[in-house]
């Protein structure tokens, strides 16, 4: 899901760009955001129960999360870009994928959680 939500950044920023000339920061922003949340999760996936490597892809996030919202913010002040069919399929990606990375990161918690009490009631 991060993979597919970041697939869809580069060319809803390319297809904005035009129509936003007066947002370039909001739109680099988000680029930024991405390329963060992309390597911090590379950074995290061969060891990912380092929590150095954790607390980065969590700040990553958690820009990403300013970036995207500003961006999305713009895009209802501006619905004829938002509509428009170089950005739409991005748009409608990006609010699709968001409730499911979500839905996992719940799920992943919830394993780790279940994880750490066993570890917990094992006999040392």
């Amino acid at each position: 899901a991060l993979q597919q939500r970041g697939t869809a950044v580069a060319p809803l920023v390319a297809a904005l760009r035009a129509g936003l000339v007066g947002e370039g920061a909001a739109l680099d922003a988000l680029l930024t955001a991405q390329a963060r949340v992309a390597a911090a999760a590379d950074g995290l996936r061969p060891r990912p129960a380092q929590a150095e490597a954790a607390q980065a892809l969590v700040q990553a996030e958690l820009q990403w999360t300013s970036a995207v919202a500003r961006v999305l913010g713009l895009l209802d002040l501006h619905p004829e870009l938002r509509d428009a069919p170089e950005a739409a399929p991005h748009v409608a990606l990006l609010r699709d994928v968001e409730p499911r990375i979500v839905f996992r990161r719940q799920r992943f918690n919830a394993e780790v959680h279940a994880y750490n009490d066993a570890v917990r009631l094992w006999p040392t």
